[in-house]
Order: C-alpha cells, then structure tokens, then sequence
C-alpha cells in the first residue's frame, strides 16, 4: 500500500475524533460516516482507505472469535477465583460493551469449553484489539 502524503495525513488527524464519535459512539455504519464526512466536510477518501485508517488506529466495533475466547478464559478464570460476581466488563475501542453484549459475544462464540491460551497470545490479543476485560 502506497504511503499517504503529510497533506492527507494532516486531513486525517483533523477529522479524527469526529470519525471516532460517529463510528463509534453513534454507531453508524461505515458507508453512513463515509458519507457524512464528505458531505459536511468534502473528506472522501476511498473505502479501502477508510478501512486501513481504522484498522490503524485500533478502532474496532466488534471482536473476532479468539478475542471472545480470551474474554470467556478470563471469566472462567476470575469465576473460580470468586473475584469476579458479575461477569466480565469489556472495553473495546474506548466503547464499553454492555453486560447483554458480553454475555451473547460470549455464548455465541464460545459455547462450549474453550481452550486456554497462551499467555503471549493473550498479550497479543490485548495490544491488537486494544481492549480490556476486567471486574466491575
């Protein structure tokens, strides 16, 4: 992939927290905020381009398969421990995911037992997917 010039590096950072906010928090669809960019401020850089920049920034709305792994290897674990009564808190982009959102993440990518992972590969996961699950 072709580097991006200062100039379209500037345009980025500029409109960054608006992306974020209706990305994220808003949760609009890409295509929407595509379009709102472009029609309040003439920022219309291509889709692929859209989707490099937030895979860049780390913003993600949801977590893959093993991400959801690690959150049920991490609620087994602190369910054993007794440390944690109301199952996990997520956080994933900053967006803390409700407790209905967890709990569907987690039945529907780990129904049954899952395995557990390697501490590295966990590490991995949480500097990749820049998110934390931890007691509330």
């Amino acid at each position: 992939m072709p580097t991006s010039s200062p100039e379209e590096e500037r345009d980025w950072d500029r409109h960054q927290r608006e992306i974020w906010r209706l990305y994220l928090f808003e949760g609009k669809p890409l295509k929407q905020v595509m379009q709102d960019m472009a029609q309040r401020h003439g920022f219309s850089p291509s889709k692929q381009q859209w989707i490099a920049k937030l895979k860049q920034w780390g913003c993600y709305k949801s977590l893959p398969k093993e991400g959801w792994r690690y959150v049920v290897h991490q609620a087994r674990k602190r369910k054993l421990s007794n440390s944690d009564e109301s199952g996990p808190c997520v956080v994933l982009s900053g967006v803390r995911l409700s407790r209905e959102q967890v709990r569907n993440g987690m039945r529907n990518h780990c129904p049954g037992p899952t395995l557990k992972l390697p501490r590295y590969r966990c590490e991995q996961l949480l500097f990749r997917f820049r998110w934390e699950a931890f007691p509330l």
